[in-house]
């Protein structure tokens, strides 16, 4: 069903905006990025966490960008009864393959992305049996899918639903998250 949401409107927003030129050119640079904060708590446990995403590329061709993705991330999580916490801090760099589908005047755009790299993690436990900290170094990776919504003439929204996995843990997680855009053209 949301592949259908994200191919139909395009088809809503296919009107040509001469006001606004295309930003997905090539040559032209793409900053974009995402953030995210949460806290939960119920009984007997408290967790929060903080992450942040900025990403950089250029586009090669008029629809196909390329660049750096960065994500970095923390989160702590406590369990009153066992007087035990949990603090991790996470660190993804990887190379990004991001597609755009449509018209290059759509002032929305659906669009694919992919990042393959690594991801350093660092977990430390207090509780009643110490302090041990654990490091793992992982391959992790992500694909996505979703839209560009234009505001303006070098700003978007973005959303898009996640599929991310991680090779060391034999682990898949999918989500949905929501972003800026800017484009600055040549």
């Amino acid at each position: 069903l949301l592949l259908l949401v994200l191919l139909a409107l395009p088809l809503s927003a296919a009107a040509q905006d001469d006001a606004h030129p295309p930003l997905i050119s090539r040559g032209t640079l793409l900053i974009d990025g995402r953030a995210h904060a949460s806290r939960t708590t119920d009984d007997l446990t408290e967790h929060m966490a903080v992450a942040a995403s900025p990403r950089l590329g250029v586009f090669v061709t008029d629809a196909l960008a390329v660049g750096a993705d960065v994500r970095a991330g923390y989160s702590r999580q406590t369990v009153e009864t066992l007087g035990q916490s949990e603090r991790t801090t996470r660190l993804y760099a990887a190379p990004f393959v991001a597609y755009y589908l449509g018209a290059p005047a759509w002032n929305v755009r659906p669009f694919a992305s992919t990042s393959v790299g690594g991801e350093a993690v660092r977990t430390t436990r207090e509780g009643p049996t110490g302090t041990p900290t654990i490091r793992t170094t992982r391959l992790s990776g992500e694909f996505s899918a979703g839209a560009l919504v234009r505001l303006g003439t070098n700003v978007g929204l973005t959303g898009e639903a996640v599929y991310g996995w991680s090779r060391a843990l034999d682990e898949g997680a999918t989500s949905l998250r929501g972003g800026v855009a800017v484009f600055l053209g040549r």
